[in-house]
């Protein structure tokens, strides 16, 4: 008498519900580094394009803002800054790009949609800065407040001190 080897059906069947369950769970963590990578990623580029308009500011010595914009030749903030943003020279200091004034950097939005990027009321429509890198509103006052990012309950927050420097903190969303 010869014996079998093999697996039973009983055995292949909880091999394969062993299996997907071990699947489901790789995937649903891959997606939330995912997320978490987008958040990382368009916080870094946040702060670089804060970065970029504070130094500028100094190399020209002219104010140069930040404003969120869709197309990258005009602010609108009536999405936050979620639809792009862009770095400008704001040579008649009005947080709006004019025809005379050269735009430094456009940053396309995110991709997806599943972003949401608003800053607080002071730093809502446009972050500025005056030719010794400070951080400064239109009329004049200084200019402080936060960015924040948020991809479901997972955010950052860039807050812009009173002296224009950016940095990320960890915070949760609603």
């Amino acid at each position: 008498m010869r014996k079998e080897s093999g697996a039973t059906l009983i055995e292949l069947v909880v091999t394969l519900v062993i299996a997907a369950i071990l699947t489901t769970q790789a995937v649903a963590g891959l997606s939330r580094l995912a997320r978490v990578n987008q958040l990382t990623t368009e916080t870094n580029r946040m702060i670089s394009a804060l970065a970029l308009a504070r130094s500028e500011s100094i190399k020209r010595g002219v104010r140069v803002t930040v404003c969120g914009s869709t197309i990258g030749t005009a602010c609108d903030v009536s999405d936050g800054y979620e639809q792009g943003w862009v770095v400008f020279e704001d040579r008649n200091n009005d947080a709006r790009i004019g025809a005379d004034e050269s735009i430094i950097s456009f940053y396309n939005a995110n991709k997806d949609g599943s972003l949401t990027i608003r800053g607080n009321r002071p730093v809502a429509s446009y972050v500025s800065y005056v030719s010794s890198g400070v951080s400064r509103r239109i009329t004049g006052g200084f200019q402080a407040g936060s960015i924040t990012l948020c991809n479901e309950a997972t955010g950052r927050e860039i807050v812009i001190s009173a002296t224009g420097r950016a940095r990320a903190v960890k915070t949760t969303c609603r």
